[in-house]
């Protein structure tokens, strides 16, 4: 059970028998501490699958320490005391182990089951790992600015038909602009990847309809809305991401908005949003998600993540065709189980003849029977 073993780390007792329930129900075997001693002396190396840090007191100081002496394909999932995204974008910047954080902070435990999820299982795409079962995810393609700006119209009205209060539904508004900016002209690369409109203006951009459409998905459930923008590129990079968040929240003078620049959007994203994931498969896919919780009184960000795809035999549902895969290949967004092979012309044809000729048969015989008789 090596690779399904998570250790789960936190000076608080109780906090982490909520962690252990939450990653149970993920499918892991968890084994709990509450610091780096009752882990073992510093040093040894530490093999799971996932380690799972609750960043507070004591293991805050140690949380470098611990990851270092992970070994393997290990991630992490680190939670802070609160909403704090320069303390997300340290953390993450200082080791690629780190997929994603949370807040304990008004903690949930079906969030961290399904961070876990994503992260054991590598299976990332689609907005109905995050939504509670049942809940109806709407999609539309969106290829130019002008479809941009009626796929933006049409999910505001659905939020307004929710319930969403005005305050929120600007943030949903902004965050989806964003998002389709970055999918129709940042992401779009040449067959040498170069990206197709990094020396374009703006103003010219928007004059301009790009070949691969981007799907567009959204969903409420009445206390949370969701939405994510998917391109069919693959090209945004974890660095790239951090990098950008960083230099906003340090630099005096932050990111512009420029052409071929998402940086100071990216921002904004994760100012107006509860939570806000990126789902990569590189030169495939890459799909950005903003969660809104409109119970809140204000919105902060209290989940984040940067999470990569991983392949294996299963199907996939596609919404449009993967740039940089042979065509016919299905682009990612969330596994089905393989459909069963349909069976050839030929056999059916021969089939239906063995049906005609049996039939043919039995009826001669009874003829027979009856004229003998």
């Amino acid at each position: 059970m090596l690779a399904r073993r998570i250790i789960a780390v936190s000076p608080d007792v109780k906090f982490g028998k909520q962690l252990a329930i939450a990653l149970k129900a993920a499918g892991g075997v968890v084994d709990t501490h509450q610091s780096l001693a009752a882990i073992g002396a510093g040093g040894n190396e530490l093999e799971a699958a996932l380690l799972v840090i609750h960043l507070e007191g004591d293991v805050a100081t140690a949380a470098t320490e611990l990851v270092g002496r992970l070994v393997s394909e290990t991630r992490v999932i680190a939670i802070l005391p609160r909403s704090n995204l320069a303390a997300v974008v340290d953390m993450m910047q200082a080791s690629d182990r780190v997929s994603g954080m949370l807040v304990a902070e008004d903690f949930e435990s079906r969030e961290l089951s399904a961070m876990a999820t994503r992260v054991l299982a590598g299976d990332i795409f689609g907005l109905e790992k995050l939504i509670p079962w049942g809940t109806q995810v709407h999609s539309q393609l969106v290829g130019d600015y002008q479809e941009k700006s009626l796929c933006i119209s049409q999910v505001s009205e659905f939020a307004d038909t929710m319930g969403v209060r005005r305050k929120y539904r600007e943030a949903i508004d902004q965050c989806l602009d964003e998002m389709l900016m970055n999918a129709l002209y940042d992401a779009p690369v040449d067959d040498e990847g170069k990206p197709l409109f990094a020396e374009v203006s703006t103003k010219t951009r928007i004059s301009l309809r790009v070949e691969q459409k981007v799907v567009v998905q959204y969903a409420c459930d009445g206390a949370r809305f969701a939405v994510a923008v998917r391109d069919v590129f693959g090209t945004l990079e974890r660095a790239t991401v951090l990098r950008y968040l960083h230099k906003c929240l340090h630099n005096e003078q932050q990111i512009d908005r420029k052409a071929g620049g998402a940086g100071l959007g990216l921002y904004l994203m994760t100012s107006s949003a509860t939570a806000v994931y990126f789902n990569v498969l590189a030169g495939v896919a890459t799909e950005a998600v903003c969660v809104f919780d409109l119970t809140a009184p204000k919105l902060q960000l209290e989940s984040f993540g940067f999470f990569t795809e991983r392949i294996d035999e299963a199907g996939r549902l596609a919404g449009g065709p993967p740039r940089k895969l042979p065509a016919g290949t299905p682009h990612p967004v969330e596994r089905r189980a393989p459909r069963a092979a349909a069976a050839p012309v030929g056999v059916i044809g021969a089939l239906i003849a063995a049906i005609v000729v049996t039939l043919a048969l039995v009826v001669y015989v009874a003829w027979s029977r009856v004229g003998g008789g």
